[in-house]
């Protein structure tokens, strides 16, 4: 069963994110899923992980951190800070509905945002190629159009930026710092196929970790987890780490 919500933020915006439980009641737990950027809570991965997570017995959240629906955020006014403060805005929804035991995944710059979130209020959290601005400063991969005067990202393909994204990007705290602070045990997940971008990284980011923690290689993956049994690779690793937190 699915449902779709709209929980209200402190600045008066909505977040809209699908709510999905088990078939069998009560669920072991909630997982909240934080897409990347420039994308959705459909991310093929996120989608399917929910699905799975479904099938094992856990209730799921997928938020948007951005959105087409009348007063979501968008992404050129918004940051990685506001990311953030929006997934603890949706963590204490779920509280007051009765989810006791969440957990959580993020993708990429997903990774990003669960850094600087009340990390404290989940059993535990699983890093997917978490994106690093240590080993990829923004200047190698921000552009400026002098033509338009535009500035956009190229990572293999072409995204507008708005300049407060930008800032949030480029004041971004030392991500070390933050990844040591996280008491909940946290797993990290990250792609060596032959275009991975983000070995080294993550296994700084493993290192820096002062929590129970997991380094987890998905051999043959690229950054999307899209490749022929990849994701269920994927899933069936963030589940077992989940899974041993359970009280």
């Amino acid at each position: 069963m699915e449902e779709s919500l709209k929980i209200r933020t402190p600045d008066k915006k909505y977040i809209y994110c699908t709510l999905g439980y088990p078939d069998k009641a009560p669920p072991k737990g909630t997982v909240i899923f934080v897409h990347g950027l420039a994308s959705t809570e459909l991310w093929p991965p996120m989608l399917l992980g929910s699905w799975y997570f479904r099938k094992k017995g856990y209730a799921y959240c997928r938020v948007n951190l951005y959105d087409w629906h009348p007063n979501a955020r968008t992404l050129m006014k918004t940051d990685l800070l506001q990311h953030s403060k929006d997934v603890d805005t949706v963590t204490k929804y779920l509280k007051r509905k009765g989810h006791k035991q969440l957990f959580a995944v993020g993708h990429s710059f997903g990774g990003l945002t669960l850094l600087r979130t009340q990390t404290s209020q989940f059993k535990a959290l699983s890093l997917w190629d978490i994106s690093s601005f240590i080993s990829y400063p923004p200047r190698q991969w921000l552009n400026r159009d002098r033509a338009s005067g535009a500035t956009y990202m190229n990572v293999g393909y072409e995204l507008l930026m708005s300049k407060r994204f930008i800032r949030g990007i480029e004041t971004f705290p030392d991500e070390l710092k933050l990844i040591s602070k996280i008491q909940s045990p946290t797993q990290i997940c990250y792609a060596s196929g032959p275009d991975a971008m983000l070995v080294e990284s993550s296994k700084r980011y493993f290192e820096h970790l002062i929590c129970e923690g997991e380094l987890v290689e998905l051999e043959g993956a690229s950054h999307s987890f899209t490749e022929e049994g990849i994701s269920q690779k994927l899933f069936q690793k963030t589940e077992k780490w989940f899974q041993k937190t359970i009280t």
